[in-house]
């Protein structure tokens, strides 16, 4: 897929906003749903992969905001690890 032009990248900005994406100037990691969430969890840490500033923060916020950093969730160790380097 070809990357967005910059009247698109402001475009979807605009509708979205920047806190949708882990990495929003390259519209990366789209954080809509849990599943996209531990995606971006998985892919982050990864060599090769696309890292921004405050790319790990962003994701850390979207995962406490739909319940995976509460002690009842079951992956919460790997996601209190991953958000520890916040």
């Amino acid at each position: 897929m070809p990357a967005p032009t910059i009247a698109q990248r402001e475009r979807i900005l605009k509708r979205y906003g920047k806190t949708y994406f882990g990495c929003p100037t390259n519209l990366d990691y789209p954080l809509d749903s849990k599943a996209r969430i531990s995606s971006a969890k998985a892919y982050y840490p990864r060599k090769g992969t696309v890292k921004c500033k405050g790319g790990r923060m962003r994701i850390c916020r979207r995962a406490k905001k739909v319940g995976f950093l509460k002690p009842d969730y079951s992956g919460y160790k790997g996601w209190k690890r991953f958000c520890a380097r916040v």
